[in-house]
């Protein structure tokens, strides 16, 4: 039985108001959305944990037309203290953004910071050497824990999760790590998760080092 974990990592930009971030660092648009998403959204940390979705609607609905808002929730449907809110367009995301971030809300100082999705290629052209380990990239920020249990679940073996998050942010980096007993158990589920989609976004899958190989390289 295993546990997803929440590994942080201590490299990584610390982003300043302003700062366009995207999931995958790259600050270009792309067409993987959900529905109701625009491109134009912003990343909003620290919520109150009482807060929902028509609490944000009600928030930011004076900086623009609002399409969408998230608060993404555990695996109990409970707030992670972090959402998104997407607009018509760029002008109501920046001006979201800078009105908002380092203000205070229920008590709380918001962190907030404009977000634009890309389209990235979801696999490389060749895995890498088989290991006991997976690297899943490509991660929707807002996939809850629900979501990656339904995945691993069906899964032999495994032995431990890990989703990456920035240190100096909180945020998801958008990859995790899995481990399994052994290596043909790991080849089993690169097959079974090739292809796999979270959110409209495919999995990036590939082998790489358990997590007790990559602590003592560093």
């Amino acid at each position: 039985m295993y546990v997803i974990s929440y590994l942080v990592i201590v490299y990584g930009p610390k982003l300043m108001p302003g700062d366009v971030h995207s999931l995958n660092g790259n600050n270009a648009t792309g067409s993987q959305l959900r529905p109701g998403e625009t491109p134009y959204g912003v990343f909003i940390r620290n919520i109150v944990f009482e807060a929902n979705e028509d609490d944000l609607q009600l928030m930011y609905e004076k900086y623009g037309e609002i399409t969408k808002t998230v608060i993404v929730r555990d695996a109990r449907g409970l707030s992670r203290g972090y959402g998104f809110v997407f607009f018509k367009d760029q002008v109501g995301m920046n001006t979201a953004a800078a009105e908002t971030n380092g203000t205070f809300w229920h008590g709380r100082r918001l962190q907030v910071a404009p977000r634009i999705r890309t389209g990235r290629k979801a696999q490389g052209p060749e895995p890498s050497e088989p290991t006991s380990s997976l690297y899943i990239g490509n991660i929707p920020y807002e996939t809850t824990d629900a979501e990656l249990n339904r995945i691993f679940r069906e899964l032999d073996n495994v032995t431990d999760v890990r989703v990456a998050v920035d240190r100096t942010t909180g945020w998801p980096r958008g990859f995790a790590h899995a481990d399994f007993s052994d290596i043909d158990s790991a080849i089993r589920a690169m097959k079974k998760l090739r292809g796999t989609t979270i959110g409209g976004r495919e999995l990036r899958i590939d082998y790489t080092t358990d997590y007790k190989t990559r602590r003592q390289q560093k």
